[in-house]
């Protein structure tokens, strides 16, 4: 492309207008596409993929090779392979915002299905939840399918009103495709699932597809079944939710806006003569670039060097972009808020119905501005490049335990040394660490009725590590993919960011034990 820039009228442009003809964009018109093809073994929603997917992933591995279903656009690399497991309907989702929410017309999903074996799929009712289209807030259903062994292993289709509660709707096939699914690890399945937006409160509809007959054109007027009864979803459609339960292979997961979007139909291979016509007229093409371009070598050296100049100047301007919305995002996180609290307060300060509740408006908009103040200090801390450094951060770890343990009557000790204090820490870095270091400061005041906090900070092989133990009465580590302690949750996905490594101990009685390590350069 740099070099058909340089000559008027290039050759090389008629080949990319025949390049651009020949290749078919499958996936336009789509909402969202998502092929799987991550690298094998790989956690959904974690390294490559975490960029689309997030939550629970611990039954949701990367398999290699595809599935394949005849008469639709093939498909390539990887798939999903869902473990079976404990049945939930909230576990690995899209990113909000991943695609744009819907809530009228008409809304298709699609994906390629294979059923590894009838585990954890209910035999009664509306048996196991297999996926869900949803809002973006959690366990706000619209559209739900559904597998249900009750003698023969049957699909599916559940209407909700949007609250997680409860079913408006459900109907399952009972002839067809759907209704007698094999679970031999190798039969492949094509569903398509459709919500339809009507007028009123009681009528939108929805209706599933298996292996329906009619691929890339109109909609499929056979293999169907469909349900419309009950309270209608009150939220948009913007979140694709994998239900943990049922042990299945998924691929090809298309979401769109029409039957053609998500059932492209494959097409036949392009006649060999084009490809001679194009390979011919790329040689010519070729022949005549190589001689315009040997008239040129003096004039590309000088516009090489000015491009050089150019990206050099553009890179300096999009990392200070960076930095930029970097530091917008902090204030806006840490700040935003609390300003809205403040005008809150002073709204009511100035409406009160007597000078008491004014009082207690004032005194708390006093109390807010200095947690305000406090926040910004960290946050411009962070930002001065001063600070990039092992030592000032160990400086300031110091400064704020002290002072925030000492306003709880705790004592702090604090060891560390500093053979490493000159290693550079980028401001991102600081900033996360200091975040998760709070986080756990905050812990020991709240819960754990320590007197004692105990600070320790080494440099292991360019590996940063931070202790921070109380003599409090200790805690019981909780299961972390149950939801609860949050605050241990937003820890240790902070450093799983960084790259490094997150670890709590404690016992009754012993106090608790927060160690948490990530790299630096040297």
């Amino acid at each position: 492309m740099f070099y058909s820039t340089l000559i008027p009228n290039n050759p090389a442009r008629w080949l990319c207008v025949v390049a651009i003809m020949l290749c078919r964009n499958a996936v336009a018109d789509l909402l969202f596409y998502e092929g799987f093809d991550y690298p094998a073994d790989e956690k959904l929603g974690e390294s490559t993929s975490s960029l689309t997917w997030e939550n629970s992933k611990t039954q949701f591995t990367i398999s290699t090779g595809s599935l394949i279903y005849n008469g639709l656009e093939p498909s390539t690399g990887n798939r999903l392979n869902i473990l079976s497991g404990g049945r939930s309907l909230d576990s690995v989702r899209t990113v909000a915002g991943i695609w744009k929410e819907q809530s009228g017309g008409a809304l298709y999903v699609s994906f390629l299905l294979r059923l590894e074996s009838t585990a954890e799929i209910g035999n009664s009712g509306d048996g196991a939840s297999l996926l869900t289209i949803n809002h973006t807030s959690n366990k706000s259903q619209l559209l739900g399918i559904n597998l249900r062994n009750d003698g023969a292993v049957r699909l599916g289709v559940l209407k909700y009103p949007s609250d997680g509660a409860t079913i408006s709707a459900a109907t399952f096939f009972t002839n067809g495709a759907g209704a007698n699914l094999s679970a031999n690890g190798s039969t492949t399945y094509l569903v398509v699932a459709k919500y339809q937006w009507r007028e009123g409160l009681a009528n939108d509809e929805v209706t599933l597809w298996v292996n329906p007959a009619a691929l890339g054109g109109n909609e499929d007027g056979e293999s169907r079944i469909s349900v419309s009864a009950g309270m209608d979803g009150d939220k948009s459609a913007g979140r694709f939710t994998f239900s943990r339960g049922p042990n299945v292979c998924i691929d090809e997961l298309r979401i769109g806006q029409t039957w053609a979007d998500v059932t492209p139909a494959a097409r036949p291979p392009e006649p060999p003569i084009l490809i001679v016509i194009v390979l011919g007229g790329g040689l010519v093409a070729a022949g005549l670039w190589i001689t315009q371009l040997r008239r040129k070598v003096t004039e590309r050296s000088a516009a090489l060097k000015a491009q050089i100049q150019q990206r050099q100047k553009a890179e300096q301007q999009r990392l200070m972009a960076q930095e930029r919305a970097r530091i917008a995002h902090d204030l806006h996180d840490e700040l935003g808020a609390d300003i809205t609290e403040i005008s809150m307060l002073a709204t009511r300060a100035q409406n009160g119905a007597d000078a008491k509740d004014g009082q207690s408006s004032l005194v708390q908009m006093a109390d807010k501005t200095r947690q305000m103040v406090a926040k910004l200090e960290e946050i411009v801390w962070a930002m001065n490049p001063e600070h990039d450094s092992l030592g000032a951060l160990v400086n300031y770890f110091s400064f704020f335990a002290d002072r925030f343990l000492g306003l709880a009557n705790i004592k702090l000790t604090v060891d560390t040394s500093d053979d490493a204090a000159s290693l550079a820490v980028e401001a991102r870095v600081r900033h996360q660490l200091f975040l998760v270091f709070k986080e756990a400061l905050t812990n020991v005041v709240r819960h754990s009725a320590a007197s004692e906090v105990r600070l320790l900070v080494r440099v292991e092989n360019g590996v940063l590590q931070v202790v921070v133990a109380d003599n409090g009465k200790g805690l019981q580590i909780p299961n972390t993919d149950s939801g609860a302690h949050e605050g241990i949750i937003s820890m240790r996905q902070r450093l799983e960011k960084l790259g490094g490594q997150f670890e709590v101990s404690g016992e009754t009685g012993q106090g608790t034990r927060v160690k948490f390590s990530v790299g630096l350069e040297s």
